[in-house]
């Protein structure tokens, strides 16, 4: 039940941002919006505001932020067509680009009052970590002579290191010492797919009022932000290089497990999947695939470019094709999903 509740909130808060970027963009223009709506299906409340219907949905799969001439030609003088092509590009990143800052207000907030430290959970054997003399319970302070704060930090750093040796500054019953370690690929992958060294990190977070600290707070959050980003990039270079296949990527049932599992393991974890959830739906929404905002996006590009507009029904059916390969690409990686969990 709480990984249901859990699940049903995060994914409720993640739209929301996104379509609110969206709404507040399109107001911003001058364009109607003729609804806003979180989820799908029949609607369990509804409020006619001055011009815009305002709806919670009974599927929180989805939502939707629409604007008149969006879809279909409207004569109306503030339907999105009429507006310029500079601000119909801005309406249509916007989405992203909320979410991309809602994750960095949680990153903020989560380093302004929590004292975050890196444990070492477990060692594998005959790993890099194990030969290099990595313990159970060694703390990790710094890795080439940066402060760490999240284990993203530190897996983002093994995934850049291409295999050379980094050095690992470690506190052991009170003592520091330093480590050094150089990354092996990871079992299956190929070449330099992905690198690991053996470990698994368990992030420790003591949170209180009395931990306040707003200049740690924008510098962790700025690192642990930029952290997640970059481990997003690598993660689709290895998707469009081939070195990491679709069959490792979670769909909805995975993330739904992930949630649950997070809810349970305390506030500050699920705060931060959350951060990381948006993150990730901001960078695939800006992907140039058509239905994707990014390929709407590209589309208005090429416009501002040759001064031509794409009939509505071509890019209908663009976008059509487009969300039925994206449809698939879902049930596919969900079929994963059920099949690692049971």
């Amino acid at each position: 039940m709480i990984t249901i509740l859990a699940a049903i909130l995060v994914f409720s808060i993640v739209i929301f941002v996104h379509e609110f970027g969206h709404f507040i963009a399109a107001k911003k223009s001058g364009v109607k919006v003729n609804e806003f709506s979180i989820g799908m299906g029949p609607a369990l409340f509804k409020k006619q505001g001055e011009e815009t219907l305002y709806a919670v949905r009974i599927l929180p799969i989805g939502g939707y932020c629409a604007m008149e001439g969006e879809d279909d030609e409207s004569d109306d003088i503030r339907s999105f067509d009429n507006v310029s092509a500079a601000k119909r590009f801005v309406i249509i990143i916007a989405g992203a680009l909320m979410n991309f800052l809602f994750a960095l207000l949680i990153c903020i907030l989560i380093q302004t009052f929590t004292i975050t430290t890196v444990n070492i959970a477990s060692v594998a054997e005959n790993s890099p970590a194990s030969r290099s003399g990595f313990m159970l319970g060694d703390v990790i302070t710094e890795v080439e002579n940066t402060k760490i704060t999240n284990t993203s930090q530190i897996q983002t750093m093994i995934l850049e290191s291409g295999g050379r040796e980094l050095n690992y500054k470690i506190i052991r019953n009170g003592n520091e010492d330093t480590i050094t370690a150089a990354a092996e690929p990871a079992e299956g992958s190929e070449g330099d797919q992905m690198y690991q060294i053996g470990i698994q990190m368990q992030g420790d977070q003591n949170a209180s009022l009395s931990n306040f600290s707003l200049i740690r707070g924008i510098a962790g959050g700025f690192s642990q932000f930029g952290a997640m980003m970059v481990m997003m990039g690598q993660i689709l270079g290895m998707l469009f290089t081939g070195r990491l296949g679709v069959s490792n990527l979670a769909g909805p049932v995975g993330v739904v497990s992930e949630i649950g599992r997070q809810a349970n393991t305390g506030l500050i974890s699920l705060l931060f999947f959350v951060s990381y959830i948006n993150v990730n739906l901001g960078v695939l929404n800006l992907l140039p695939f058509p239905a994707l905002d990014g390929g709407r996006a590209v589309l208005i590009l090429i416009e501002m470019v040759t001064g031509k507009k794409l009939p509505k029904n071509k890019e209908a059916l663009i976008n059509g094709i487009g969300l039925l390969l994206l449809l698939g690409l879902i049930l596919f990686v969900s079929i994963n999903d059920v099949r690692r969990i049971f």
